[in-house]
């Protein structure tokens, strides 16, 4: 569009110019040296626009040969420019496809070129990390200490690096000293929150373990599965330091409801039971039992002979409604079994046991069932169960040799 306007311009100023001189003919004289010279008006203007083009030209030409070594200059630093971009552009390719070596010598090139000081951080971070890959600790060193001359907003990831290798090493007060330095820079950045959170794994901190997973999922740089893998170590380092019962209800206030009758229900038992928590444990299995949720179970036939009167009769009641809901459930017919021979009801612990063997017949049912009969006064069918239960173990020791 420049181009056709200038065009335009001096097609106008040439035919303007030619109207003018078919208009006004006459001549032009011009004295030198007391001479006069005389020419047509026409040739006079021609031979002034040539000159003014002459002078151009001439003006042109000095300055074109006056700016070559500024020219040069930069052409040869738009030349390193673009060579520097190659060179970063392949780094990267070869970084991420594995080949470490050649991101080193790409970056020794880097190093050497004058106008990659832009370019160099991050060509740096690529080789130091390539080192760390290789196990080059003396080489990554010295990309380190090359990348630590530039401003501190390129030091994010030599931070990072070292505090990845401090965990490497198990170094986490070094480590932690690395990540607070990175923060101090970037403190919203989610990688380091993702290595805090490994430290605090490590170090099985569940304070910290559950403030960072909450931190990361709330901007979705953690899946629901890894939070709830991390959660869980919190959750079991939280109930090993629960030895009393006001230490096990600050940590029941930090488990969410889901996972305390989840999967953790049986764990929790068993830490009730070991803190002498037994009325607690008996409330936490009528709660939380599920079919087949043997574990559950196993605590509550430990603690039932140590519950009050009152209390093993309401439990073996809430059980029992449980058993309506399914009433083919081997081991809670067993154990409503157990529970009705701590309390000496011989015909319902005989009823529930021989209930449980019609479902599922099993060595330790039928033990259960002998000390029924033995307690109760019948010898012979005592004697008899435990010959079957026997039989039924060594069955299992020849299938599983």
């Amino acid at each position: 569009m420049k181009n056709l306007i200038w065009t335009l311009l001096l097609l106008s100023l040439a035919v303007g110019l030619a109207v003018f001189l078919n208009g006004h003919t006459g001549e032009a004289h011009i004295v030198l040296d007391n001479t006069l010279y005389s020419m047509n008006l026409g040739v006079f203007v021609i031979a002034l626009l040539l000159l003014w083009l002459l002078v151009w030209l001439c003006f042109k030409i000095v300055r074109t040969v006056l700016g070559l070594p500024g020219g040069f200059r930069r052409w040869r630093k738009n030349h390193h420019q673009r060579k520097a971009d190659k060179e970063l552009s392949d780094a990267g390719m070869a970084f991420f496809e594995g080949r470490h070596k050649e991101v080193r010598d790409l970056t020794q090139k880097l190093l050497k070129n004058q106008e990659s000081k832009e370019k160099l951080p991050l060509a740096l971070v690529l080789a130091a990390f390539s080192a760390q890959q290789t196990g080059d600790t003396q080489e990554r060193d010295r990309f380190l200490k090359e990348l630590e001359t530039f401003p501190e907003k390129h030091q994010v990831p030599r931070f990072l690096l070292l505090a990845e290798d401090a965990f490497a090493s198990g170094d986490y007060e070094k480590m932690q000293k690395h990540l607070q330095s990175a923060r101090k820079i970037s403190p919203d950045l989610l990688h380091i929150v993702q290595l805090d959170l490994r430290r605090a794994i490590a170090q099985q901190d569940a304070d910290s373990i559950l403030k960072y997973t909450s931190q990361l999922l709330k901007k979705r740089a953690i899946s629901e599965k890894e939070a709830i893998s991390a959660r869980r170590v919190a959750y079991q380092k939280l109930l090993s330091e629960a030895n009393d019962a006001s230490a096990m209800k600050r940590c029941l206030k930090k488990i969410p409801t889901e996972e305390q009758n989840g999967t953790l229900a049986a764990e929790i038992a068993r830490k009730l039971r070991d803190n002498g928590q037994f009325k607690d444990v008996a409330i936490k299995v009528e709660r939380c039992y599920e079919t087949g949720n043997t574990a559950l179970l196993d605590v509550l036939n430990d603690v039932f002979p140590h519950l009050s009167e009152s209390s093993q009769q309401r439990t073996l009641a809430e059980m029992e409604k449980r058993l309506t809901q399914t009433p083919e459930d081997a081991y809670l017919l067993q154990s409503l079994g157990r529970m009705a021979y701590v309390k000496k009801l011989w015909g319902k612990a005989q009823s529930y046991c021989e209930a449980s063997l019609s479902v599922k017949d099993a060595a330790s049912t039928r033990l259960l069932l002998s000390q029924v009969f033995a307690d109760s006064g019948h010898q012979e069918k005592a004697e008899e169960q435990r010959h079957q239960a026997m039989s039924l173990l060594t069955k299992a020791e020849t299938v599983s040799d």
